[in-house]
C-alpha cells in the first residue's frame, strides 16, 4: 500500500527509567504508553541489551498526559509465524507506574527487579492436540492481597510450550 503518511512529532518531556537488580543476561522492553497523549506518539519503547550492568537508566521521550511506564522481558518485535526461543524471563515484572506529565521537565521513575526461582512448564493444544503458537501464558499468585504487580507472563513456541519463571506461591 502507498500514500500512507507518518507524523514524526517531537517530544518536549521526558522520563527517567532507573532500573535496578537486573539478573544477569536479561535484556528488557522499557516502555510508557498514553491513552490521553495521542499527539505525542502514544507510545514509546526502549530495548535494553545485557551489558553487564545491574543497574541501568533509559530517557523516555514523551508528551502531555497520563503515561503508564513499565519494565519487561524483550518481546519480538516483528511479525512471525510464532516464536522459536522462549521470551520467558529470570525476574518477576514490576506493576507498572503511572506518571502525569504537565510541566516541560524531566520525570523520574523506578524499579527494582525481583528474582524468579521456580519453574512453571506447560504446552497449548488444540482439540486435536497439536501446539498452538504464540498463546500468551500467565501466571497469578494464588493469593492476590499484597500482590499486586507479581504477575508474570510468557508467549508459546511455535510447538505450543511454554515455561515461566514464578516467585514462591504463584
Amino acid at each position: 500500500k502507498t500514500g500512507l503518511d507518518f507524523a514524526f512529532l517531537p517530544a518536549d518531556r521526558m522520563i527517567i527509567v532507573q532500573i535496578t537488580n537486573i539478573p544477569i543476561g536479561s535484556n528488557l522492553d522499557v516502555f510508557a504508553s498514553s491513552e490521553n497523549a495521542t499527539a505525542s506518539g502514544g507510545h514509546t519503547i526502549r530495548e535494553v541489551l545485557w551489558n553487564g550492568q545491574t543497574v541501568r537508566s533509559v530517557t523516555l521521550p514523551v508528551g502531555e498526559g497520563v503515561w503508564d511506564i513499565g519494565v519487561g522481558p524483550t518481546l519480538s518485535k516483528g511479525i512471525s509465524l510464532g516464536n522459536s526461543t522462549s521470551i520467558s524471563s529470570s525476574f518477576i515484572q514490576p506493576q507498572s507506574q503511572q506518571v502525569h506529565i504537565v510541566e516541560n521537565k524531566t520525570y523520574q521513575v523506578s524499579f527494582a527487579l525481583r528474582l524468579a526461582d521456580k519453574l512453571i512448564k506447560g504446552k497449548i493444544v488444540d482439540g486435536l492436540g497439536a501446539g498452538i503458537p504464540n498463546v500468551f501464558v500467565t501466571a497469578r499468585p494464588s493469593t492476590l492481597a499484597g500482590d499486586v504487580g507479581r504477575d508474570v507472563a510468557t508467549q508459546s513456541l511455535r510447538d505450543g510450550s511454554f515455561a515461566l519463571k514464578v516467585e514462591k506461591g504463584a
